[in-house]
């Protein structure tokens, strides 16, 4: 296998990077948003931030804005050191848990309405560049409170469904991992959160779900002033957002997904990585969205964009040699986060997916975030049970499911009488695996778990159905875990 010419020393640099902990460089300006109706903040004055430290605030050019002239009581929150949030609510940071070294759960906020901690920050999302300018000012907010980050994402409607994975959902998961690899190895707690429907609904709903104690959105520049609007959704979440939010306005023009994910630029987003070869599997199509150095002239169906005779005729000779029966070698792809980017075979990606084909056999390199601790954990655990049981199709993010899952195929094989583990586990994977997978998605229950796969929310329910004495089949203990997990 070819090695990209980026990996240096068992790492891989992204090139230049003259941002701050190595985000994508933006200019960015900052602003505490008002949280009263959308026409405040395009009609309050803006007002240059004083220079001085601390997150939202204090930043040399940062831009502040308040419902002051409009809602006493309602001002930007002006720094990380007892500033006032837009709720008119102190906010302050967890001086007392940084020196314990204690999680965000042993620091409760103070009753009544009084001082706000913050716990968790939620970060809504999109997949363009210029939606990146939160990140740093996210960054600051974690340190300066200690607190999570929650990266969401929004499809549109019907970009995903309960059956099987989309590229919309693989496109969306793996541009999460890499930011959240970045935040990890900083330091930052930090998880990913997909969710469908119309983007004001889910944010605010998100804000309740994931007890959110702060947003951090961003807001758009109208040509010729110098003040902050609203964006549509923006304004919707404000108008109803019942925690503090924060403003961010980027420069620049906003751009379009792209239609391939480049790995160069998503290896920058996720911070060094090293390869790990992992060889020979078969990988969904659907999770195949992104290139090695050729995504500016790829469609979204891997297709050339220039629809050079060549091309064309390469494209046709593979799709006539698929179309009978003929064995190709295996397309050689590395994988980061939940997404798979094709090294060499572009056009025998772009074929499968014309013929409808939902998988494709490929030799695999992933890159795993050299300083994200869980990651590397996870990644030999799943080395150890790939080995023991044969199985390469089970992902999971979080620590102990791998060890877990070779449990349930240990018992299976005990219950069956198998002494072959590696027989034992296609049956298991054939019977239980992958039905039950089917119905985790059916029902989202990944939804409730921010950052989680289908097979660590599998090992959920096999502990819960474990818990009520096993009677359960695999059906009724999904259908009984998805019931518990509404209940408060």
């Amino acid at each position: 296998m070819r090695p990209h010419p980026a990996i240096r020393d068992g790492g891989l640099a992204g090139g230049a990077d003259p941002s701050p902990r190595g985000w994508p460089s933006h200019p960015v300006a900052s602003a505490g948003g008002p949280r009263g109706r959308g026409a405040d903040a395009a009609h309050s004055p803006a007002r240059r931030a004083p220079a001085g430290p601390g997150p939202g605030g204090g930043t040399p050019g940062a831009w502040h804005r308040g419902c002051g002239a409009h809602r006493p009581g309602r001002r930007a929150a002006s720094s990380a050191s007892g500033g006032r949030s837009l709720s008119g609510v102190r906010i302050r940071p967890r001086p007392q848990c940084r020196r314990r070294g204690a999680g965000a759960a042993d620091c409760p906020a103070a009753p009544g309405g009084g001082d706000r901690v913050i716990r968790r920050i939620l970060v809504p999302l999109d997949l363009g560049r210029l939606s990146e300018a939160k990140l740093p000012i996210a960054e600051e907010h974690g340190r300066a409170f200690d607190a999570e980050l929650i990266l969401l994402h929004v499809l549109a409607p019907g970009e995903t469904t309960g059956e099987s994975v989309t590229a919309a959902e693989t496109r969306a998961r793996t541009y999460l991992d890499a930011l959240a690899a970045r935040l990890r190895s900083e330091g930052i707690a930090a998880q990913t959160l997909l969710r469908s429907g119309r983007a004001a609904d889910v944010i605010v709903a998100q804000i309740e779900e994931q007890h959110a104690d702060l947003v951090i959105l961003g807001s758009t520049v109208r040509q010729g002033l110098s003040r902050l609007l609203l964006s549509s959704v923006a304004e919707d979440v404000v108008s109803r957002a019942t925690v503090p939010l924060l403003l961010v306005r980027p420069a620049g023009r906003a751009e379009g997904e792209p239609a391939v994910r480049s790995f160069d630029d998503d290896a920058v987003r996720a911070g060094p990585v090293a390869p790990r070869i992992l060889g020979l599997r078969t990988v969904e199509l659907a999770r195949i969205v992104g290139s090695v150095g050729r995504a500016p002239q790829l469609d979204e169906q891997f297709r050339s964009r220039t629809h050079d005779p060549h091309e064309e005729a390469r494209f046709n000779s593979i799709m006539r040699a698929l179309q009978e029966g003929k064995v190709l070698p295996a397309v050689e792809l590395y994988k980061l986060g939940y997404g798979y980017y094709v090294l060499d075979g572009n056009h025998r990606v772009a074929a499968a997916k014309a013929l409808g084909q939902p998988e494709i056999d490929a030799m695999v390199t992933e890159f795993v975030p050299l300083k994200d601790m869980q990651a590397q954990r996870v990644f030999a655990e799943r080395r150890i049970f790939e080995s023991v049981t044969g199985l390469t199709r089970a992902g999971a993010t979080r620590q102990g499911t791998y060890p877990r899952l070779e449990a349930l195929v240990r018992a299976f094989a005990s219950e069956r009488g198998m002494s072959d583990l590696r027989e034992a586990a296609q049956d298991w994977e054939g019977e239980i695996f992958r039905p039950v997978s089917k119905a985790i998605r059916a029902r989202r229950l990944t939804q409730k778990f921010p950052g989680e796969r289908t097979a660590d929310v599998l090992v959920r329910v096999a502990d819960w159905r474990d818990q009520q004495g096993k009677h359960l089949s695999w059906e009724q203990a999904v259908a009984g875990y998805a019931a518990a997990s509404q209940q408060p």
